[in-house]
């Protein structure tokens, strides 16, 4: 009799080769997936699970899209006679078509005040691509940002995330004098503490403010919001001392909240992409206005700042069909519609819960905070038996949060609703 396979026993395998702090194994009903289609996964047993997480957001069409399988397609049938489209070039040194097609048509989508653009492939590499570019243009050395804030991991990115999780044992680098330090303010805080730091700044040679960079709808910290009237007063105070202001829209932007940007009402010089734009791919990507992006150097036969992947043509594809989408009429209202019709099931079931719980959320970007440490990690486990799956999120793991592809439906709207509601009194 053949043995069926099981998600521990690849685990167990996966323990021996892989560093500790990689990947996160629950102690019941862990998944190790095998093959996903539309909005479900399937792991090594075949069974079936709804993905409202969306690979953190980024699988914005679904698993396996159209026309991700057209593209891989063509590789399947290319030979010598009939080349299939390049997979890898030499992005900053001859370009593909791909990634001045994504360039192009990422622009068109923006307000006109963008005019260009810098290519990558993690939303950590496009952040520390936009706290460089603040760099150059004022010559300062730190930045303002906000508490809750998750930027990325990488080192340069690490320093204006604000979590002390992800500094452990990295507290020497974050805390060292030099660039990328940063001052921190609650979300939606005081605007005149914003003032007061400015102004500091102003009066010192050394520890110059570089820029201002806040995520308009915060992600791992649980969904919390900037409100319209302080964003458009933290507009006004950079545009007053010609400090670059960055939005990070990584997590929130691309039709997750249901606009492709917060630019296009809070007037931000810079814009971080990544996530839903590359629809499972990896792509990131910085846009800027002309003013603070000609503060890099022409290139005179090498790159300041490249890597071998950015802009990668693969991806780049991926991402122009993501955009021919989303631009589409009526598409963000579609993700509004569904999103507020979520929003609502959210809030019908927290009356249910045995405690006061706390629903947030924009468009597809939707969740529940429970209010106690590890409350939102508790409802990710009870989900997954529930063949759900969902993310925990937050300092503390207080909150579970969905992010389900732009091409989910009401009917995978209510299953979520139903499975939450069978288990919010365990929570």
């Amino acid at each position: 009799m053949k043995n069926t396979p099981s998600n521990e026993s690849w685990l167990a395998r996966l323990k021996k080769s892989e560093v500790s702090d990689a990947t996160y194994i629950p102690a019941t009903h862990p998944i190790v997936m095998e093959k996903a289609y539309g909005d479900f996964i399937y792991d090594v047993t075949g069974k079936q699970y709804l993905d409202f997480c969306g690979g953190f957001g980024a699988l914005s069409f679904g698993h396996a899209p159209e026309f991700v399988q057209t593209l891989f397609e063509a590789y399947s049938v290319g030979n010598h006679k009939n080349p299939p489209p390049i997979l890898h070039g030499l992005g900053d040194l001859y370009p593909s078509t791909a990634k001045i097609l994504l360039e192009e048509l990422l622009l068109r989508a923006l307000p006109p005040r963008f005019s260009r653009v810098s290519l990558a492939v993690t939303g950590a590499q496009a952040a520390e691509t936009a706290l460089k570019t603040a760099l150059l243009y004022t010559g300062g050395s730190v930045f303002l940002a906000f508490k809750g804030a998750y930027h990325g991991v990488d080192f340069g990115a690490l320093r204006v995330t604000e979590s002390s999780f992800f500094k452990q044992g990295f507290e020497s680098w974050c805390s060292s004098s030099g660039t990328g330090l940063s001052h921190w303010l609650p979300l939606n805080c005081n605007i005149d503490d914003i003032k007061e730091i400015i102004w500091a700044s102003q009066q010192k040679t050394a520890r110059k403010l570089a820029g201002i960079i806040i995520e308009p709808v915060q992600g791992r910290a649980g969904i919390h919001i900037a409100q319209p009237a302080w964003l458009h007063n933290l507009v006004s105070l950079a545009k007053e001392n010609d400090l670059p202001l960055i939005f990070d829209e990584i997590y929130c932007g691309m039709g997750r909240t249901g606009r492709i940007t917060y630019a296009d009402e809070f007037e931000a010089d810079i814009v971080c992409f990544g996530k839903a734009l590359g629809a499972g791919m990896p792509i990131s990507a910085v846009v800027g206005t002309e003013k603070v992006m000609a503060a890099w150097p022409p290139n005179t036969g090498e790159a300041r700042h490249t890597g071998t992947f950015f802009g990668h043509p693969l991806s780049a594809s991926c991402a122009v069909n993501v955009l021919k989408r989303i631009s589409q009429p009526n598409f963000m209202e579609h993700i509004l519609t569904l999103g507020n019709n979520f929003h609502a099931g959210l809030v019908a079931v927290a009356k249910k819960a045995p405690h006061s719980v706390t629903v947030r959320g924009k468009g597809l970007m939707q969740g529940i905070d429970f209010g106690s440490s590890g409350k939102g990690a508790t409802a990710m486990d009870k989900l997954r038996e529930k063949a759900v799956i969902g993310l925990a999120a937050g300092e503390t793991g207080e909150c579970i949060m969905f992010t389900p592809s732009f091409t989910t439906t009401q009917k995978h709207v209510e299953l979520v609703i139903k499975a939450l509601e069978e288990i919010i009194a365990q929570v």
